[in-house]
């Protein structure tokens, strides 16, 4: 800024952050954030451009002499998370790529314990995508990240001879993990819609979502079938169905919000059907009401109901199992296959408490 150049304080922020960009793949950034500490970010965003012109002590730029880096380690590292073999800036790009991946993920997959919503304990995330989750959202040194926490998050020591062949591996495996957990969250509440209601995301369930949007006085119930018909017709994501049932948005999602999620959903598609079923008389909508009444070993009263649609009891594969269980119970008594039959049920059917529709 001084003679002979005398350059403008603006011109010299342009240059400085030229001068960054060109070294981009050798310099790591920092956020001083809320925890009171620097914390590497991936990328050079307009966030920390603002802190660096305005509050530079809450920016940290820190350069890297990659000369000697553990080069084998990194060529393993740099194809499993960039899809190629390692350049000249080989660590700070797999840290920011690794940085931005973790980043990038629902708010929900950054904070899950990693417990499986769909009922499919396979399908929970695994404890190393969890620690590998952890580790890099606290991750403040891409040197560190790399060389020595990403080993330790997977049981392996710096020395291990396997280090370098299965590293790679196992990073990928937990990326892959971490990735999948929201599309496989969305298909468990599907799933829970497609088993209640009995019919696919299709013409025919938009049409009963209609008809229920248009009788129904509960706002839930109401609500649940204008969501459901809007995410058919591809004018809502099915994410705003899991805020209904969650009752808070994608953004505020947590392990306890969905499981009450999931609970409620059920509740929702109980009293959907009910509507449905006794809304048009009439017409006789698309669904039919079951309900039996009973008692348990002590004598208290059971009450249990399901839906069906509407002449289901002409199905094929309906009439077909009907014929194999009279064949296989023709020769008991008719308590027993009352017996036999009520206990079926029983498994099949929800119980409930008697109440009195008011919609």
């Amino acid at each position: 800024m001084r003679p002979p150049f005398g350059l403008t304080a603006g011109l010299c922020r342009i240059y400085g952050l030229a001068l960054l960009k060109s070294l981009e793949g050798q310099v790591a950034f920092y956020d001083w954030d809320s925890t009171n500490q620097f914390i590497f970010i991936p990328e050079l965003n307009e966030e920390l451009v603002n802190k660096i012109y305005k509050h530079p002590n809450e920016a940290g730029v820190r350069y890297f002499d990659i000369s000697e880096i553990q080069s084998h380690l990194l060529d393993n590292l740099a194809q499993a998370t960039l899809g190629d073999a390692k350049n000249d800036a080989a660590i700070l790009n797999i840290a920011k790529h690794i940085v931005g991946i973790v980043h990038k993920l629902p708010a929900w997959v950054k904070k899950t314990s990693g417990e499986s919503f769909t009922g499919d304990k396979g399908n929970g995330l695994t404890k190393q995508a969890r620690d590998f989750r952890n580790k890099v959202i606290a991750a403040n040194d891409p040197y560190k990240l790399i060389l020595d926490d990403l080993p330790a998050v997977f049981g392996f020591k710096k020395d291990d001879p396997t280090l370098e062949d299965k590293l790679g591996n196992y990073l990928k495996t937990a990326i892959e993990d971490l990735s999948a957990q929201h599309d496989i969250l969305l298909s468990g509440f599907k799933q829970i819609i497609v088993q209640m209601l009995g019919e696919d995301f299709n013409q025919t369930l938009k049409e009963r979502c209609d008809f229920v949007e248009k009788i129904a006085k509960r706002p839930n119930v109401k609500e649940l079938a204008k969501r459901i018909s809007q995410h058919i017709v591809g004018k809502t994501k099915f994410e705003f169905i899991i805020n209904l049932a969650a009752g808070t948005p994608e953004r505020n999602w947590t392990d306890k919000h969905l499981r009450n999620g999931l609970d409620e959903l059920q509740n929702l598609c109980v009293q959907f059907r009910r509507i449905e079923s006794f809304g048009n008389i009439q017409t006789q909508g698309n669904s039919k009401p079951l309900a039996f009444i009973t008692t348990d070993t002590e004598g208290n009263h059971q009450e249990f109901g399901g839906f069906i649609k509407h002449n289901l009891e002409q199905d094929k594969d309906v009439t077909a199992a009907v014929d194999h269980i009279q064949t296989t119970i023709a020769t008991m008594s008719k308590e027993k296959q009352l017996a036999a039959l009520t206990s079926l049920l029983t498994n099949l059917m929800e119980q409930s408490e008697s109440e009195v529709a008011d919609d």
